[in-house]
């Protein structure tokens, strides 16, 4: 019943191996699709992507940063992602939490050009 996205993926190849109900929700995709494609597929800006997965790796720490996802109608979403290093069904795994702040980047833009 989490709000956000949650993501566990093999950090090598970067593999769906779980996702909630929520992640389905928001990608728009159904969850025996979501399960085993690449994380690659669904980023909008692979270097920036893959930078990210790499210092998650390379720290073995939990890490927070932005990022745009792809939504299964192609449909940009700025995500805020925690990603961490975790243990699922005996292997290493990155788990990541991916709260959709779109709509919060929107209104700032809206904003700033009120200003």
């Amino acid at each position: 019943h989490a709000n956000d996205s949650i993501i566990v993926f093999d950090p090598l190849n970067q593999i769906v191996l779980n996702v909630n109900d929520k992640a389905c929700e928001t990608y728009q995709i159904q969850r025996e699709n979501f399960i085993g494609i690449s994380l690659r597929n669904i980023a909008a800006n692979l270097r920036q992507h893959e930078k990210m997965v790499n210092t998650v790796i390379q720290t073995s720490k939990a890490e927070e940063f932005e990022i745009i996802h792809l939504r299964s109608d192609n449909k940009p979403m700025n995500m805020l992602v925690n990603s961490s290093f975790v243990e699922f069904n005996g292997n290493d795994a990155i788990l990541s939490v991916n709260r959709d702040i779109t709509d919060r980047r929107e209104i700032e833009r809206l904003i700033e050009r009120a200003l």
